[in-house]
């Protein structure tokens, strides 16, 4: 029985080195450990491949809501020219069920463990509570929707996005399969349903909802008061090593940066900028209090680690 393996103790003491399968070897043990007792595992994998393999087969052993999955993008310049929707929907929902109970085991890639995230209170704060019944400004919301990561549209086609008619909002969080309509009289809510994005019919009535934030690129007031004299202090700096033509073009585009950091005009090419203006840095391991961390091939995980950092400084 792998319960009394003798591996386990030293497992649950955060203590030893382990020669197990990458995949199924090691959620064997995470699983075993596991049901001895509920603890945080931060399981940390080479590439984003691993790190599925392993999800996929924990989920034999491990109810759904105990294992989660924090994806990073392993291609720096596909992540600065286009985000993928699913890894970020699929990061956010981690993040969010973390606030609810930390005894977790969640699988990573180098490119996540290494991601640059907002401060855990941040990120809570920016989760969104709705209840019938009660009052809400209409006008505060729609700030607070755009500073957490959502667009403004006309009509909500797609997640990340949400739509203002009269007392009518519409919002399509990542934490849901299809958008919420939310009606309001005068400031309190008067019915939540969830609809059709195809053909706008109601499909289910609700009394309250959740909704998660549209980014995990989240700056507070202050950094973002100071992310002008920051850029700007580096921008001076660089002057110096470049020929007037160049200057002037970078410059153009890091104002144009500027401008949509301060109209909280999320985009991915942004993220360049995230660690510098943080006044603290944080990654996924101070959303958890004391996870047991992991790592699978401890040789694949430096190669990994020192390709993302070239590739990072290349870029």
């Amino acid at each position: 029985m792998l319960e009394t393996n003798k591996a386990i103790p030293p497992y649950l003491d955060k203590s030893g080195h382990f020669v197990v399968d990458d995949s199924i070897g090691i959620s064997l043990l995470t699983a075993a450990s596991y049901k001895q007792k509920k603890k945080p595992y931060i399981i940390v994998c080479s590439n984003l491949y691993k790190a599925q393999n392993i999800y996929d087969f924990l989920l034999t052993f491990i109810n759904k809501d105990d294992v989660l999955l924090f994806p990073g993008d392993e291609l720096v310049r596909a992540e600065a020219l286009a985000q993928s929707k699913e890894l970020l929907s699929t990061r956010l929902y981690s993040l969010s069920k973390l606030e609810e109970n930390q005894n977790k085991i969640l699988i990573t890639n180098i490119a996540g463990l290494a991601r640059y995230l907002p401060n855990s209170k941040l990120f809570y704060s920016k989760i969104f509570n709705f209840k019938v019944g009660d009052s809400y400004n209409l006008q505060d919301i729609k700030r607070s929707l755009i500073e957490s990561g959502y667009s403004l549209v006309s009509k909500v086609d797609q997640s990340l996005q949400f739509a203002v008619r009269g007392d009518i909002l519409d919002i399509f969080s990542v934490n849901l399969d299809n958008p919420v309509r939310i009606e309001f009289f005068d400031d309190t809510i008067e019915s939540i349903r969830l609809f059709n994005i195809s053909n706008q019919i109601s499909i289910e009535k609700l009394k309250e909802i959740t909704l998660l934030p549209g980014t995990d690129f989240l700056l507070d007031s202050n950094e973002l008061r100071l992310a002008t004299d920051r850029i700007h202090e580096i921008l001076e700096k660089d002057q110096k090593h470049l020929d007037y033509p160049t200057f002037e073009n970078l410059r153009n585009i890091t104002d144009g940066d500027i401008s949509d950091l301060l109209e909280n005009q999320v985009n991915q090419r942004l993220y360049k900028y995230f660690g510098f203006l943080q006044n603290n840095n944080f990654s996924l391991l101070d959303y958890f209090e004391d996870a047991t961390i992991v790592g699978v091939e401890r040789e694949s995980l430096l190669t990994s680690s020192t390709m993302l950092l070239e590739q990072s400084r290349e870029y």
